[in-house]
């Protein structure tokens, strides 16, 4: 099944069809999420209508719920226009982040900022 034709179909129709409704379940993400060991940071955009932050929150809480150490940060912005690129809180993050799991240098992450949580403390 197409993946753009279904979804005129079921925006046209109002209604999912068996077909979509399976690709969809395959497609998502909840199904791996339990499988996923690397610590993770989630950058969400604030004003994303293909990925609403409570998207975000609910990988979160699917990858904590393993032990996986997880944070997620919002940015304004999203599939709608804007860029984490553009802002500077998530910049220093995602460094802050890469530095304490990537780099290994015993750099502490700021912990302040998770708005699930199930998210790392």
């Amino acid at each position: 099944m197409d993946l753009c034709d279904a979804y005129l179909q079921a925006s046209t129709t109002g209604q999912l069809s068996p077909a979509l409704t399976q690709l969809l379940a395959k497609s998502s993400p909840a199904s791996v999420l339990s499988k996923i060991s690397a610590p993770t940071l989630l950058v969400q955009g604030q004003t994303d209508s293909l990925f609403p932050l409570s998207e975000a929150n609910a990988n979160a809480a699917g990858i904590a719920a393993t032990g996986t150490p997880v944070k997620v940060t919002w940015f304004p912005g999203g599939h709608d226009g804007g860029s984490p690129s553009d802002d500077v809180t998530v910049q220093q993050q995602t460094l802050g982040w890469l530095n304490q799991y990537a780099a290994r240098d015993g750099v502490t992450n700021d912990a302040s900022f998770f708005p699930s949580a199930t998210a790392e403390t």
